[in-house]
């Protein structure tokens, strides 16, 4: 396959998607009609074969041409034209080895589909296509676009539903509502469902609401007028995702955030965020919490958790609020400070609090060394030993049950870590290479060295002795990073699986599954998640 034809075709699809783009935030002009039927043309004269058709997945992207833009006969005829070209070249290429019936789940597949690009991988990063041929919904035969495990997985997570519109399909739990035994043939998405509705907002819009003597008094209405896409919590916008409203507050007075016109043309437009976005910031870092129909708050939100005074508690807050007369170099916290953290037990997975000190401050990259009764050490951030430094003592009754409630209506950023997340916005995503400081994206760092991340898969890497603090948005580890093939030893080249999530158990199910009972969630750079998938691949040759 010529990786330069590779990247022409790709171009050429980006260049589709932009003017696709431009045309659902307003009218189509005849200008950027010309301009798409140019690059079906240009497409037209390139010498596509099958690899490129299964690496670049232009097929997806052609046919909604030939779906959306009926107005446009010109447009219509040349999408059409291609699609049943590239069927043929999937037909000839696969005939010699296969039945007629699986060339056509395999053209299905490419050129097929209600996504722009609806592939999906499953753990081996294989591609899996998320939609049935002839959009037969009783029997879904993709993969969980949170969860990227298949129908069936595990019984307890529910359902795998297939949205009758855009075609995502979404495990009950991993979407956040309660499991059922029934297939839903008209189940519809968040995302979907929004189209062409009115919304109430608050007026002014901000994240974590105006104050109690402003925040509601003012609303206006906002309609929805096309699948909401982006994500304000990553840069992948150009596919269809399972997707949850962020409000900008929870409670009563709590709306749908709304973005600010920017400056690459971008009108003012209601706050969404990918659903797995969340769900991994709220499981491995609490940045934020998910808010039901009575606007109760769920999470890992200090919110949800009373606290209680004791001696090593009032040490702590004494040695930071004389933090100002021995400041050293920016450090805010003497060597000795008390913090109180909860990891994952090793063997059952649940929660444990573990002691640590502060020993030692570098004050070149402004890093505490905390070192653990247990032996562990970790770094960490001047607001993470922050806000560490009280010692929970009760988690209610929600949490402890429902990490994120199984009726989650909308996200919110939890206000009282929002310290930690300026921190983490000044890291710069290894994927996008973007900076966050002026945007809402928040990006994670991988969890090499966490103590938090399941035993599973810390068996993987546990011959790793250093901490990695590789910065990645979520979703461009889901579905951007992967696009890139890495080198797996004796597996050839492969799209390496970066981020792992799996709901945990529903507190409404009598069937406690003691392997997983918990929440897993982890977040990975490339370089890691290559060794922990050719580790997993032994590990299941052996098995």
């Amino acid at each position: 396959m010529s990786s330069t034809t590779e990247h022409v075709v790709s171009q050429l699809k980006e260049d589709l998607l932009k003017e696709h783009h431009k045309n659902s935030q307003s009218s189509p002009s005849h200008d950027s009609d010309e301009r798409i039927l140019d690059v079906l043309n240009r497409l037209d004269e390139i010498n596509i074969d099958i690899d490129i058709l299964k690496e670049t997945l232009i097929g997806k992207t052609v046919i909604q041409f030939k779906k959306k833009y009926k107005y446009s006969e010109d447009i219509t005829t040349k999408a059409r034209a291609l699609v049943k070209k590239w069927k043929r070249i999937y037909e000839d290429a696969n005939s010699a080895t296969a039945t007629e019936q699986n060339n056509d789940a395999e053209v299905n597949e490419s050129c097929n589909g209600n996504n722009m690009e609806g592939n999906y991988k499953s753990d081996d990063g294989d591609n899996k296509d998320t939609n049935n041929e002839d959009g037969n919904i009783s029997s879904p035969n993709g993969f969980c676009d949170i969860c990227s495990k298949p129908a069936n997985f595990r019984e307890h997570i529910g359902q795998l539903q297939r949205c009758k519109d855009c075609g995502i399909c979404v495990h009950e739990l991993c979407y956040c509502t309660v499991p059922t035994k029934e297939i839903d043939p008209n189940f519809t998405c968040h995302a979907c469902k929004a189209v062409n509705t009115t919304v109430e907002v608050n007026v002014p819009s901000k994240i974590g609401g105006t104050g109690d003597d402003i925040m509601g008094k003012m609303r206006e209405l906002m309609t929805v007028e096309e699948r909401p896409m982006e994500c304000v919590l990553c840069l992948h916008s150009s596919e269809y995702h399972a997707m949850h409203p962020l409000y900008d507050t929870c409670g009563k007075e709590g709306r749908q955030y709304v973005l600010k016109a920017s400056g690459s043309g971008k009108p003012r437009r209601l706050a969404w965020v990918h659903t797995l976005c969340a769900q991994m910031l709220i499981a491995t870092k609490g940045y934020l919490y998910g808010v039901d129909n009575d606007g109760e708050w769920y999470g890992s939100g200090s919110k949800n958790i009373d606290y209680e005074d004791s001696e090593d508690n009032e040490s702590a807050r004494n040695s930071s609020s004389d933090e100002s007369d021995d400041e050293v170099g920016g450090q805010k916290f003497k060597l000795g400070t008390k913090i109180y953290k909860e990891f994952a037990d090793e063997q059952t997975g649940k929660l444990c609090l573990f002691k640590g000190k502060v020993k030692r401050f570098d004050t070149r990259r402004r890093f505490y060394k905390i070192v653990y009764t247990d032996g562990d050490e970790e770094e960490m951030t001047e607001s993470q030993v922050k806000r560490y430094l009280q010692k929970p003592t009760k988690v209610s009754a929600k949490k402890a049950q429902e990490p994120v409630s199984v009726a989650t209506r909308n996200f919110c950023f939890n206000e009282d870590v929002k310290d930690e997340i300026k921190e983490a916005r000044e890291l710069k995503c290894a994927v996008c290479r973007k900076d966050d400081t002026k945007s809402l994206r928040i990006p994670t760092q991988c969890n090499v060295g966490d103590k938090g991340v399941h035993t599973d898969l810390q068996q993987h890497y546990s011959h790793v002795a250093s901490v990695c603090t590789t910065a990645m948005h979520v979703g461009c580890a889901r579905w951007i990073a992967p696009k890139r093939l890495v080198r797996v030893a004796g597996d050839g080249n492969k799209r390496v699986r970066m981020t792992y999530f799996y709901p945990g158990q529903f507190s409404g199910d009598s069937n406690v599954n003691k392997e997983f009972p918990d929440p897993v969630a982890a977040c990975f750079c490339r370089v890691h998640a290559k060794i922990i998938q050719e580790r997993r691949n032994r590990a299941n040759e052996k098995g």
